[in-house]
């Protein structure tokens, strides 16, 4: 078994049992914490759903990795700022619907070790463990809007975005394309 995380200690004990329950037990006693959305989406300065909102094609979206440039990214920062305001675990966006891994991906070459240079989850899961914050990964995986495969709009709200045109990237276009 896994060593106990840090954050879990004063639930070592049942985590040698029973890791499943003691995460359970910490998280009714973990208070507030931080969720951090992070992603391509940052360098327009508005919303993480800014391609689905406002119909930006996938190609279009894409040139957004050749600028990423995540040298403002300071995960010892955001987890001081954590720790100060009594929050007890961070959250983060690993891959949200864009499809921009934060990690350095075997399988996914769009992701800030290729853009960027640096594994942006192992540095925020190093510096929660080392204060003892919680670390948690958000991950999308149904709703990939750069996947060939994902669900028209149509078949789920709030899936690939609605454009006006047939997106070229998709295996399978719009219903109502």
């Amino acid at each position: 078994m896994a060593p106990c995380p840090r954050y879990l200690a004063a639930h070592a004990d049942l985590w040698a049992t029973d890791p499943h329950a003691a995460n359970l037990a910490w998280w009714k006693q973990a208070g507030w914490g931080l969720f951090l959305h992070y992603g391509l989406y940052s360098q327009l300065g508005r919303h993480e759903w800014v391609q689905h909102r406002e119909h930006i094609p996938v190609a279009e979206y894409e040139r957004l990795a050749q600028s990423f440039d995540p040298s403002g990214f300071d995960a010892d920062a955001i987890t001081d700022l954590a720790c100060a305001a009594g929050m007890t675990y961070v959250n983060s966006t690993t891959c949200h619907h864009e499809g921009f891994c934060l990690w350095d991906s075997k399988t996914e070459p769009f992701n800030s070790k290729n853009h960027g240079g640096r594994d942006l989850v192992r540095e925020l899961a190093e510096q929660c463990d080392r204060k003892g914050l919680g670390f948690f990964a958000y991950f999308t995986h149904v709703l990939n809007w750069r996947h060939p495969h994902a669900l028209p709009i149509e078949r789920m709200p709030m899936a690939r975005p609605a454009y006006p045109t047939t997106e070229p990237t998709y295996a399978v276009p719009n219903d109502s394309a």
